[in-house]
C-alpha cells in the first residue's frame, strides 16, 4: 500500500483526471461514479487517506466530481 499524503493524492487524481480528457469521450454523472468507484478500489488506502488528508465524507462522490 502507498504511504498517501495530500500531495500524492492529488498527483494521482490529476492523472486519472487527465487520463479522462485525453480519452476525449464525455461522461455523465453515472459513468464519473463508477470510474471513480473502481480507481478507489484499484487504490488501497487511498479512501481513507482522502478521509483523513482532505476531510471529505462522500470520497467517491468527490473522485467523481474532481476527474469529470
Amino acid at each position: 500500500m502507498k504511504n498517501w499524503t495530500k500531495e500524492l493524492i492529488k498527483k494521482e487524481l490529476n492523472e486519472l483526471k487527465s487520463a479522462c480528457k485525453e480519452n476525449g469521450e464525455e461522461y455523465d454523472d453515472s459513468m464519473a461514479f463508477d470510474i471513480a468507484d473502481s480507481f478507489l478500489d484499484d487504490q488501497k488506502g487511498l479512501k481513507e487517506a482522502i478521509k483523513k488528508h482532505i476531510g471529505i465524507t462522500d470520497v467517491q462522490g468527490y473522485v467523481a466530481n474532481y476527474i469529470c
